[in-house]
């Protein structure tokens, strides 16, 4: 059985009754709490009429963790679910110093989101990161514990888009790297630093933030590979048909139109049987020729209604 750790009754002294049901994370509470068992989180895309459309998930937080709210989401909410046995707790400030308390949970949350994105191995000749200058071409390994990442030069996380320098922190977990595009001066700072200085809302929140828009990517990027899906099975559909439909007229013996098109929208100004075919086939009660054949280019307008007289 896994045992609290030494921070725990710290922060569940000033948090809320523990409880089951899903809470969305927003910046009104200092952090949630996760015990009992595991919790995911989601992001979930809401409505203006308070529908909510999509659901994409984004990680698994383990017991004794710490979720961060978001500093600004937009349309794309986070939503923490707790699974069977865990439970969430909110946060509020504490009237005692809680970064000490607060950075190891924070730090379990923020190892569980990035986990599930990182490539599968770094480079060989990756150095331990430190702070200071890294030459360009060479990569660095963050090794023990989640760092918060400002650099000078551009630089690339986990072999990704370029990264160049900017306000924002990039937040580095164990496992992840990065490679320096340009001479770089990297400075570090821990959790606990980041919580010391008041960091908690821009710098921890808006990684969350992040998190929730590469979910909206994500979904994104599903809903058009989709959408390109159905479209190519519809080609495939029509072509499939268009070639059962060519075999089911030669069966017949009926070939393509030998009159003349009429390109204005009017129907075949010759017979559309060929000479010598018995007129049963094709024509009318009246003896008028039967349109079996579409009015554009000779494609059938609908042949398995000409041939059969069914309905589709």
């Amino acid at each position: 059985m896994l045992h609290a750790p030494a921070y725990w009754d710290f922060l569940t002294a000033s948090a809320s009754a523990a409880s089951a049901r899903p809470r969305r994370l927003d910046g009104w509470r200092l952090a949630y709490l996760v015990e009992g068992g595991p919790v995911d989180v989601f992001g979930v895309r809401e409505l203006p009429d308070g529908r909510r459309s999509r659901r994409r998930f984004v990680a698994r937080c383990p017991v004794f963790s710490a979720v961060p709210p978001p500093a600004l989401t937009g349309e794309w909410q986070l939503y923490a679910v707790p699974l069977p046995g865990g439970r969430l707790r909110e946060l509020h400030e504490p009237g005692f110093p809680w970064w000490a308390a607060l950075a190891p949970a924070l730090d379990r949350a923020l190892q569980a989101m990035s986990g599930r994105t990182r490539p599968a191995h770094p480079p060989r000749d990756s150095v331990p990161l430190w702070p200071g200058p890294l030459a360009a071409g060479r990569s660095a390994l963050c090794v023990r514990r989640p760092l918060w990442l400002w650099a000078r030069g551009g630089f690339r996380v986990n072999g990704g888009d370029v990264v160049t320098a900017r306000r924002d922190a990039v937040l580095l977990t164990a496992g992840d790297w990065i490679g320096a595009e340009d001479d770089c001066v990297l400075a570090l700072r821990t959790t606990e630093e980041v919580l010391r200085a008041g960091g908690l809302t821009d710098v921890v929140g808006g990684h969350l933030t992040r998190l929730a828009w590469a979910a909206m990517a994500e979904a994104r990027a599903d809903d058009e590979r989709l959408l390109a899906a159905l479209a190519e099975r519809r080609r495939a559909h029509r072509s499939a048909l268009a070639a059962t439909a060519h075999r089911a007229l030669g069966e017949l013996g009926l070939g393509a139109r030998t009159g003349p098109v009429d390109r204005t929208g009017g129907g075949p100004r010759g017979p559309v049987v060929r000479s010598g075919e018995p007129r049963d086939l094709a024509g009318r009660a009246g003896g008028e020729p039967q349109d079996l054949m579409g009015r554009a280019g000779g494609e059938p307008h609908d042949v398995l209604r000409a041939v059969t007289g069914w309905g589709r």
